[in-house]
């Protein structure tokens, strides 16, 4: 997704339960990892990658119940509320910046003026790493994609 000349990297996603993904899921996206909660898997998460858009999309459960308890808030609200806590103590990943200036574009509004601290972005970009709890989450019905399939999309695995 390209908004204003800048890239949105991922979607993060609440999902009030996480089961047994929609049928055929995987012909729509590429299944970067997912993981079932269970031994040795202490949190259950789907991670998808949506080749066209060059976005990762990934989806976790409501554990804390959190959505029962959601109110409206502003599109962009956590991104800023996440550069306005940073520090150079506590920096911030370079796509939250990212993210809140394409948003405020969408949203006819100017950033505030703040002192960015952002911490070097850690991506992996070794394609014959094997995510542990993926294997023990593998199932046939949510194949996993190569991550050679998945790195020239995003640029890390």
């Amino acid at each position: 997704m390209f908004v204003a000349g800048e890239m949105v990297a991922d979607l993060d996603l609440v999902a009030r339960r996480i089961g047994q993904p929609a049928p055929g899921i995987a012909r729509e996206f590429l299944v970067s990892n997912y993981h079932t909660a269970g031994p040795g898997v202490p949190k259950a998460l789907v991670q998808l990658v949506d080749p066209i858009a060059r976005l990762r999309i990934d989806i976790f459960p409501d554990t804390n119940d959190a959505i029962a308890d959601a109110h409206s808030a502003a599109v962009g609200a956590t991104s800023l509320a996440t550069i306005g806590k940073a520090s150079p103590r506590n920096p911030v990943d370079h796509k939250h910046w990212r993210d809140a200036a394409a948003l405020a574009v969408i949203n006819c509004c100017i950033l505030p003026a703040l002192t960015p601290h952002f911490a070097p972005a850690v991506m992996s970009t070794d394609v014959g790493l094997s995510c542990p709890r993926c294997e023990l989450s593998r199932t046939p019905d949510f194949p996993l994609t190569p991550k050679p399939e998945i790195f020239p999309i995003l640029d890390y695995v």
